[in-house]
């Protein structure tokens, strides 16, 4: 199949949407579990205030992706893959 039809351009969109949504998913689980640490471990301040620090720049880079995911779907839309596959 040649890899600038309209099949291979809908399964690449697919795939930038999966990965985009696992992404946050994982950050989303990862913050959960840094701030379910938080509440259950009685420690110092400090470690409180890194947890929630951590935590924080997990959800923090959720907004990017969404920016990276529309850049990726405007380069599938515009043939930037296909020309580079050829080199």
């Amino acid at each position: 199949m040649p890899p600038n039809t309209e099949e291979s351009r809908r399964a690449r969109r697919r795939e930038a949407a999966q990965g985009a949504v696992s992404f946050v998913l994982v950050q989303l689980l990862c913050a959960g579990a840094l701030l379910w640490v938080r509440a259950r471990l009685p420690g110092p301040g400090w470690l409180d205030t890194l947890l929630l620090v951590l935590a924080l720049a997990d959800l923090v880079t959720i907004p990017f992706v969404w920016v990276v995911w529309k850049q990726r779907l405007k380069e599938i839309e515009g043939g930037e893959s296909d020309a580079a596959g050829q080199y």
